[in-house]
């Protein structure tokens, strides 16, 4: 079976032409997958595997990467047709097109919680404080999976850090969020230095944190979870810990990234806040770590660089409300915090 070059080309797919496991041609695009193949080879080991059966299709993995395959029957042997397979079921418009609809219509639902409030008049309704509550939940969830959905390149050129006094920032959020979570029934605490300077984006280091919180107030109901901040020599070291209950996870599971994760259980999360936190640690040129504490429980620890700004700081222009106006303490606690802090504020 012959084909021309333009029209073997042409093919987007990678196409293999063999015969008795030898490779007799391939197109533009088989090459450019498998680099170290060519006519007169021998298939890749990893294709070869998942041709030797019956099945006309399949998937093989080579360098990493994932492909799927179709298997034709040719007069002078046989042709594989492959391509890369898709990482996520949706594409990255797909993705934005969700995101848009869905905050659109988180918009509307907005709208009509303030109707159905003004309506109630003077007296609480516990109905609509969970409805409050939900929303904020799924506030955080969308902004979680845009936030992800951005490509590493794209999230490193949009970063602009500036001079941030780390330690006021932990003792400012722990402030507003303590009395919050002791009506949840935990209590934070805070250990800070009077200051401690870093580069970064105030935001995303708060955003950060309170993904960090929330995770440790989930698995410490009724318990204590405390944020402390220490300067190691070029390093400064934020720690999260939970000291509510035994440390029963597998810490490499929590931190793994990538297709081997699980699918969290109802009720333990959507399993993308710390996923968030190691994402906006790299942005900072830190990294995200784990342990058991010592009095049982988990400590999550971000190692953050400690050094000197550019002498020209890059400008810094308006970016989107991400969280609507509303609070971003409420937005990243709403998993653990009770109803009736969500309840509708009247005229």
């Amino acid at each position: 079976m012959q084909h021309k070059e333009s029209d073997w080309d042409r093919l987007p797919q990678g196409a293999i032409e063999m015969n008795g496991g030898i490779v007799s041609a391939m197109n533009a695009a088989a090459r450019r997958w498998l680099p170290g193949v060519d006519s007169g080879s021998p298939l890749p080991d990893s294709l070869a595997r998942e041709l030797s059966g019956p099945e006309g299709a399949g998937s093989f993995v080579q360098e990493g990467q994932t492909f799927l395959f179709t298997r034709l029957t040719a007069r002078q042997g046989e042709v594989v047709v492959f391509y890369p397979a898709r990482q996520s079921g949706l594409s990255g418009a797909q993705l934005e097109g969700f995101s848009r609809q869905m905050r659109r219509h988180m918009g509307e639902l907005a709208n009509r919680l303030d109707v159905l409030s003004a309506r109630q008049g003077e007296q609480a309704d516990p109905q609509l404080s969970g409805l409050n509550r939900n929303f904020h939940q799924m506030l955080r969830l969308v902004s979680d999976m845009e936030f992800l959905n951005i490509p590493q390149e794209e999230a490193q050129a949009q970063f602009a850090p500036t001079a941030v006094d780390l330690a006021g920032l932990c003792r400012e959020l722990v402030r507003q969020a303590a009395p919050m979570l002791r009506k949840a029934g935990v209590e934070l605490t805070c250990d800070c230095p009077a200051s401690l300077l870093v580069p970064g984006d105030p935001e995303l280091i708060r955003r950060m944190l309170l993904a960090l919180i929330s995770n440790a107030a989930k698995a410490a109901p009724g318990g204590r979870v405390e944020l402390a901040l220490r300067a190691l020599g070029d390093r400064a070291v934020i720690a999260v810990t939970d000291t509510g209950c035994s440390a029963s996870e597998d810490l490499a599971a929590l931190l793994r990234e990538g297709p081997g994760e699980g699918i969290p259980a109802p009720g333990q999360g959507s399993g993308m806040g710390l996923s968030v936190a190691r994402r906006i640690a790299a942005l900072h040129g830190g990294a995200l770590l784990a342990r058991e504490g010592g009095e049982g429980g988990t400590t999550f620890a971000v190692s953050l660089p400690v050094r000197p700004l550019p002498a020209r700081l890059p400008l810094r222009t308006p970016g989107a409300e991400r969280d609507g106006g509303l609070s971003p303490i409420l937005v990243g606690l709403a998993d653990v915090l009770p109803g009736e802090l969500f309840e509708m504020e009247r005229d």
